[in-house]
């Protein structure tokens, strides 16, 4: 049961990590002064996925679509187990049924015509190559009668929270750069901070111009560069 709990709280930590986007944040504000943009970008490696399918049947009645699914649930476990997966790791839904009602001109009855029942699975390993495994050999139970959708894993980098403080600091250091090289050859002197915000962090396909007011968090490749934006406003000492 806890080892059960942890795949869960695994698969859970995965995609508040992807949700949790740092907004900006004001640190000073004042008027005058120079105001530069710094960034800051590292290319990662995933490591961390996530692999969620499901297994469905329809049949005419709600006994012959349950069990259906149960078999296939059963055959897809051993089968997973087989060419790899940690038991621990491999999460069964409980399995729901659904009526499917006729239509009538378009318009649905209340008249049952058959059954749909489904499981869903999901995987989730800091073992990325496991999770590629997986998902690349689970629609070869279609050949066992299996309904299975097998969609692509989604990658994840777990130390997001490390790399930002870094790129916060390198992003600064650019600002402040571009701010000297804007000051040099004048006679004038690049002075305090005078107010400084930080943008939100963009995690992208490599090379990828994508962004967002809400940022992004690209969990479709297993590269991902992870940029970081601040804006800082110098005083200009003459």
């Amino acid at each position: 049961m806890k080892k059960l709990i942890a795949a869960v709280l695994l698969c859970a930590s995965l995609v508040i990590c992807a949700l949790i986007l740092v907004r900006p944040n004001i640190i000073l504000r004042n008027a005058g002064g120079i105001s530069v943009k710094g960034y800051a970008v590292e290319r990662v490696q995933s490591d961390a996925a996530s692999w969620n399918a499901s297994i469905s049947a329809i049949e005419k009645s709600e006994a012959a679509a349950y069990a259906k699914v149960k078999k296939s649930a059963s055959a897809a476990k051993e089968f997973l187990l087989k060419n790899g997966a940690k038991e621990d790791k491999l999460i069964f839904s409980a399995i729901t049924v659904t009526p499917n009602f006729k239509l009538s001109n378009g318009t649905r009855t209340n008249d049952i015509e058959n059954y749909h029942a489904s499981v869903s699975i999901s995987y989730c390993d800091t073992d990325v190559d496991a999770v590629v495994k997986i998902a690349d050999t689970a629609p070869e139970l279609i050949e066992q009668g299996v309904s299975i959708f097998s969609p692509a894993p989604e990658y994840y980098y777990t130390k997001l929270e490390d790399l930002k403080i870094s790129l916060i600091e390198r992003a600064a250091a650019n600002a402040k750069l571009r701010a000297q090289r804007l000051t040099s050859g004048t006679n004038s002197n690049l002075g305090k901070i005078l107010s400084a915000s930080q943008g939100i962090f963009q995690i992208t396909r490599p090379l990828s111009n994508e962004t967002s007011d809400w940022g992004i968090y690209d969990t479709s490749s297993r590269e991902k560069d992870v940029r970081c934006v601040v804006t800082i406003e110098f005083a200009i000492d003459k």
